[in-house]
């Protein structure tokens, strides 16, 4: 679904440069298809900074088709982060990592925390520690990316996600430029505007491009 919205997104939104905030980027797939899609619709955008927040070794799937980008003018620029989101000050927590896709959602603090301890003795798993970023550190990122043309900003970390959203909107407060904040709900957050929510999927949706989500 947020894929869905990103692709609409590129699709009604003009500008050259492109900031894309993958906050919990699993494999990286959702920007690889949207790559995809500006290049198969012949958008305008010819710079992407493109910076990936995810606590796991995960295999990453960079957008391979140079031949392709070089000859739309498109250069895209990786950061990746192999960082646990937290919103308290520790420096590095633990987390499971293995079978069943345990990630960031196993460092307290996530809503999916309890719900996926009970079912964890089915799987095999490895308890890893990791460094961490903070909720502010990911809203600073945003601010720093202020005066980029284009800002996406998608948020599936398994963590306060709904908080994250709406953290991520205040620092986007009063920006003319387009803007996109999607986000898979965790209902972290206690009141949720209902122009922001997605009917047919868990998700929210904020643009200053179109009205909300459809």
């Amino acid at each position: 679904a947020q894929g869905i919205e990103i692709r609409r997104f590129l699709d009604e939104a003009e500008g050259e440069e492109l900031f894309f905030l993958d906050v919990g980027r699993n494999h990286g797939l959702v920007f690889y298809y949207a790559v995809d899609h500006i290049l198969r619709a012949r958008r305008p955008v010819r710079r992407i900074d493109y910076v990936g927040i995810d606590p796991a070794p995960l295999k990453f799937v960079y957008v391979d088709r140079h031949r392709a980008l070089a000859d739309a003018g498109i250069r895209i620029d990786y950061r990746l982060i192999d960082r646990a989101v937290v919103a308290t000050g520790e420096e590095r927590v633990r987390l499971k990592y293995g079978e069943g896709n345990f990630g960031n959602f196993n460092v307290a603090g996530s809503n999916h925390h309890a719900k996926l301890a009970r079912v964890q003795s089915r799987y095999e798993y490895i308890e890893i520690e990791v460094e961490t970023i903070s909720i502010e550190q990911i809203c600073d990122m945003v601010t720093e990316h202020i005066d980029t043309s284009l800002l996406v900003a998608k948020i599936d970390c398994k963590y306060q996600t709904d908080r994250i959203f709406h953290d991520v909107l205040r620092r986007l407060e009063g920006r003319s430029d387009p803007y996109l904040v999607a986000c898979e709900r965790d209902r972290s957050a206690e009141v949720v505007d209902p122009e922001h929510l997605r009917p047919d999927a868990n998700v929210l949706i904020a643009s200053n491009v179109f009205a909300g989500p459809h």
